[in-house]
């Protein structure tokens, strides 16, 4: 009779366990949807709010930086170009006050 009541209390405890062991589980689902959705949350774009979801945002810095590239390249090659003229007037400038002086 000792070993019926020493073997329910053993299964009782194990149910508890299990009882807490689904509970704790339940909670770690719940906390991980919650958290995959607000991760999904800055991945996708939001058409409501006009907000751009990471992806996008991504792709559209990449070109901003291209575009940002090509611009500082034709800004040098315009300096470049603005350096030469004067170099030239000042050329010019040297050789004509040469020839008056």
């Amino acid at each position: 009779m000792s070993e019926i009541k020493t073997l329910i209390s053993k299964v009782d405890s194990m149910a508890k366990s299990q009882l807490k062991m689904a509970g704790d589980f339940s909670k770690f689902r719940n906390d991980q949807t919650t958290f995959n959705k607000r991760i999904d949350s800055y991945m996708d774009t939001d058409s409501k709010t006009g907000r751009k979801g990471l992806f996008e945002q991504t792709a559209k810095n990449s070109e901003d930086i291209v575009l940002l590239k090509q611009e500082n390249k034709v800004s040098d090659g315009k300096k470049a170009v603005a350096i030469g003229i004067f170099v030239g007037i000042g050329a010019v400038l040297k050789w004509a006050v040469g020839l008056i002086f």
